[in-house]
């Protein structure tokens, strides 16, 4: 089919015609994989017509201001979120991370964010992996003296972020789901 454009059907008795382009994307260096024969060469020549290299976004770092707006445009509409606005610091914060998941991991790290940003501008302490961004789990017993309010506090906070997840970001939903009133969630939501 690749190749002749041509195909017939499980039962069929006389070939049809298709007229498609197939594109395909890959992270693999196929040229390399076909040179030490982990990779069909008869197929790197059937599918290998037109070659386009994405860089990683590592080496395109100037990208992320304009990636970061679009799934904010994108991500705002999805979780009804009242964020609306980047602040600038936060461009150079991700430009410093290494981005071993590429766009995908951007996304996900903008997504997260945007459900636990509480007001109507995106800031570096919302991210993920910033200094700010998450309370640490609690302590195990034995580790450390820590006071039973702050392991509470630790716990809560641990629970509405989950619970944020899972109803994406739907307040009302993530009160009902724990038992408690909104004003107490906004409440501790603005104390993390």
């Amino acid at each position: 089919v690749v190749q002749e454009g041509a195909f017939e059907r499980v039962g069929g008795s006389r070939p049809l015609r298709s007229n498609f382009r197939l594109i395909t994307a890959t992270n693999r260096d196929l040229k390399a994989m076909v040179d030490e024969g982990r990779f069909r060469l008869d197929l790197y020549y059937r599918l290998g017509g037109v070659t386009l290299h994405l860089p990683p976004l590592r080496e395109r770092l100037d990208d992320i201001p304009v990636i970061v707006r679009s799934f904010l445009e994108r991500y705002a509409r999805r979780h009804k979120t009242s964020v609306r606005s980047v602040d600038p610091r936060v461009f150079d914060f991700l430009r410093r991370q290494p981005w071993p998941g590429n766009v995908r991991q951007l996304l996900h790290e903008v997504e997260q964010a945007l459900i636990f940003c509480d007001s109507a501008e995106l800031k570096v302490h919302d991210l993920p992996g910033s200094a700010g961004a998450a309370t640490p789990p609690p302590s195990p017993p034995g580790e450390g003296t820590r006071q039973i309010k702050d392991a509470v506090a630790d716990v809560e906070a641990l629970m509405i972020r989950e619970a944020l997840t899972k109803h994406h970001g739907n307040k009302k939903r993530v009160a009902e789901s724990l038992g408690i009133s909104r004003s107490y969630l906004y409440k501790k939501l603005r104390e993390t």
